[in-house]
């Protein structure tokens, strides 16, 4: 890997009238603190690390050509950690490095672009789709995006292999995500209007056949005099398959995500309330969920509604604070709560009382020089009514430091 950076750098000094390269990156360093995640004291679960992102974004092309070719190599750490049982810290052994993005853009016409290789999805708020640009590894597709600007802001046609089940053996198909998204600027009162569906396509072979998960959605996002205002509706239709094509399951889902902000000329001031609720069988797809539902990143998007109150401040020059505070509940219950991964946390049965938790998130971000800032965070988490009814713990914390560079 090292060698490869080396000669894409060589390269770029030799021959420069060949070939235009442009280079950017990034480091991040992250310290975070957890305890009583589980919101149990049975079992020890403080957690207590550091974690590093460094990436190097290498943009190369032929002079005049209607194509660039794009690559991201990425080295990730969890200072200290152990691999395959070796010591990566203070040893004669180094950790490896990854490809985070590697793909090729090509400019077929003015308004009309491919793009293939690995990348990054992200979409909107990245309610349904997004990179996951907290997640050191963040997220990146196997695929193709067609991308068009004839007609509005653009439209994207996408299609990403999630699983290839048929490399080395026959199987009965890979899994597969694919879809269109289309945004259009209608000024200043609907500044973002954008329509999308989605298929999510998986092959498990054997009896359960294959299953097909359709989703369908709009998006509504402008600010105007001091206001701001972001909906976003989802909606779910799928169904599993066997092998003889009789139907199996149904399933069906929904989620709404509402936000109304004010912007005073104070401070940098703004202010703003949401409301989200999610059905107890949506599925949520590829979002950067740690946006929305509290940083402490406990809950997922699936019977839940959730009141939020947010303000952010910027007193001073550099100087960025903002404070969320989450109420969360179950939509139905009759059925369980969903922590971060998706699983279910407790029985139906545990508690019909709705109320899940509350969350408290405070973050301070700085601007140190430039490109470089330091932030810290501290997120408080209190069992309420389902979830104190399941718990040793009535909270569990968060917090970290961060330190980020980019050039």
């Amino acid at each position: 890997m090292r060698k490869l950076v080396l000669i894409l750098l060589a390269i770029s000094m030799l021959i420069p009238s060949a070939f235009a390269v442009d280079l950017s990156g990034q480091g991040l360093m992250r310290h975070e603190n957890k305890n009583n995640s589980d919101f149990t004291d049975t079992v020890r679960d403080d957690v207590s690390f550091t974690a590093s992102r460094f990436r190097l974004n290498v943009k190369a092309a032929p002079e005049g050509a209607k194509w660039d070719l794009f690559f991201q190599p990425q080295f990730t750490k969890v200072w200290g950690q152990q691999v395959s049982g070796s010591n990566t810290s203070g040893a004669l052994n180094d950790t490896t490095n990854d490809i985070h993005q590697a793909y090729v853009n090509w400019n077929i016409l003015e308004k009309l672009s491919l793009k293939a290789g690995r990348q990054e999805l992200a979409y909107g708020d990245q309610l349904v789709i997004g990179s996951v640009g907290w997640s050191v590894q963040a997220r990146s597709f196997d695929g193709a995006r067609l991308r068009s600007t004839f007609f509005g802001r653009f439209t994207d046609m996408f299609w990403t292999k999630v699983k290839d089940n048929d490399v080395s053996a026959a199987a009965i198909g890979d899994d597969e995500f694919y879809g269109l998204y289309h945004s259009h600027d209608f000024g200043e009162y609907l500044k973002f209007l954008d329509l999308y569906t989605f298929n999510k396509a998986y092959h498990t072979g054997g009896t359960a056949g294959e299953t097909s998960l359709w989703t369908f959605g709009t998006r509504l996002k402008s600010s105007f005099h001091g206001f701001d205002y972001r909906v976003e509706l989802t909606s779910q239709t799928g169904k599993g398959m066997t092998k003889n094509s009789t139907l199996a399951t149904k399933q069906s889902g929904n989620q709404a995500d509402l936000e109304f902000g004010y912007s005073p000329n104070f401070l940098g001031m703004r202010i703003s309330l949401e409301y989200l609720q999610a059905s107890k069988d949506y599925d949520q797809l590829y979002p950067t969920g740690h946006k929305f539902l509290g940083f402490a990143d406990q809950f997922s998007r699936r019977n839940v509604r959730s009141y939020v109150a947010h303000l952010k401040l910027a007193p001073i020059d550099k100087l960025l604070v903002k404070v969320d505070y989450h109420m969360i509940e179950r939509l139905k219950d009759n059925k369980p709560n969903y922590n971060f991964g998706g699983g279910a946390r407790g029985a139906t049965s545990t508690s019909k009382k709705e109320d899940v938790a509350t969350e408290l998130d405070l973050t301070v971000k700085y601007t140190l020089d430039k490109g470089l800032f330091a932030q810290v965070g501290h997120s408080m988490v209190t069992a309420e009514g389902y979830l104190k009814a399941l718990s040793t713990k009535d909270s569990t914390s968060w917090s970290y430091v961060m330190l980020v560079a980019n050039f």
